[in-house]
């Protein structure tokens, strides 16, 4: 092959690439979109996004069933967890990206795990300021006028929803592309 011919197949392959990652953007937004529903704490649902996010107990080993009923608020007298950042993690999964990432009690799985990013992209994970934390995925994110809109699909609000909003302040986005990166060269 010669250089003009390797320059057009190669950039071909990254045409590809970039097709491929953005369709498994989408399809994170697709698996988010299906869980719009009542899925609060106390229900079964919320238990499967802690049961996908596999946290370990305060001893380093795997969650008992009865921890993670007791995570998902489905132990009589137990409030239950929020489970915002555990549905992002679990709608990761169901497009078959981190599958060995475990949600960590007290930290989550964002940091150290994803870069921040000024330019989300849809797929990607947004963490709000403290105390609350609150975690989204980005549907898309817009300008209208000169100010920022926010479209997300966010649980423990109390129930799974799409929001579109003006974008509040304080927010850390947080990109999917090693994850993206690693399924595609997996």
């Amino acid at each position: 092959m010669d250089g003009p011919s390797l320059g057009k197949y190669t950039d071909h392959i990254d045409d590809q690439r970039r097709k491929w990652c953005y369709e498994k953007r989408l399809d994170v937004v697709r698996s988010a979109t299906e869980e719009i529903g009542p899925h609060v704490k106390g229900t079964p649902r919320v238990l499967e996004y802690w049961q996908s996010a596999d946290p370990p107990a305060a001893d380093g080993r795997r969650c008992t069933s009865f921890q993670l009923r007791q995570l998902a608020g489905l132990v009589s007298g137990q409030k239950g967890k929020d489970h915002c950042g555990v549905f992002c993690l679990a709608c990761l999964k169901a497009a078959d990206l981190a599958p060995n990432v475990r949600w960590t009690l007290g930290s989550g799985f964002c940091r150290g795990l994803l870069p921040e990013t000024k330019e989300p992209k849809p797929g990607d994970v947004f963490i709000g300021p403290a105390p609350a934390w609150h975690h989204g995925l980005v549907e898309r994110r817009y300008k209208v006028g000169d100010r920022w809109w926010l479209a997300s699909i966010e649980a423990n609000t109390p129930d799974v929803k799409r929001r579109d909003v003006p974008e509040p302040d304080g927010l850390a986005y947080y990109s999917i592309e090693p994850l993206l990166l690693e399924a595609l060269d997996g």
